[in-house]
């Protein structure tokens, strides 16, 4: 199982991500990842995709890239999203409809969930974590510890 940490301001799919330079490498039982201007399913092709996103930025949390979202997240075979992290400081209208982004992420066959927390989020992407998963982390900030969290339970995860 690999788990790599990306940052998504560029909104592409994930199957021709530009990772920023800022990409940090995960350590893991299954050694570091770093990738650069790759594709994660041209480097990790016959392996399931599982990405994690925190919208935390003013503008990755703002409903205008709604339909951006839906292209970038349909190559995942799993999606599961973070609670937006300034949400409060954005309206109702400004703000991405994360629930709406899953079931139309769903309505074309990818798997998605809306998390009320990102320790629930951990918790269930490990949950249900397989060996041979690529966990993808995305955000522009330290995602609560998630990358690290998740690189530590995944030597736990590798032995099972």
């Amino acid at each position: 199982m690999a788990v790599l940490q990306d940052f998504i301001p560029n909104v592409r799919p994930l199957d021709r991500l530009a990772v920023e330079p800022r990409l940090d490498a995960i350590r893991g039982s299954v050694g570091v990842a770093v990738l650069h201007d790759e594709s994660l399913r041209q480097r990790y092709g016959g392996r399931r995709l599982v990405a994690l996103f925190e919208p935390r930025s003013l503008t990755a949390g703002r409903s205008f890239l709604f339909d951006a979202y839906v292209d970038a997240f349909a190559v995942a075979d799993r999606v599961h999203f973070a609670p937006t992290f300034h949400a409060g400081r954005l309206s109702d209208e400004e703000r991405l409809d994360l629930p709406a982004l899953a079931g139309r992420l769903q309505e074309r066959g990818v798997t998605a969930t809306v998390h009320a927390s990102i320790d629930a989020l951990i918790d269930f992407a490990l949950a249900e974590a397989t060996a041979g998963d690529v966990l993808v982390t995305m955000s522009s900030g330290s995602f609560g510890g998630a990358p690290l969290r998740l690189a530590a339970a995944v030597e736990t995860l590798d032995s099972r």
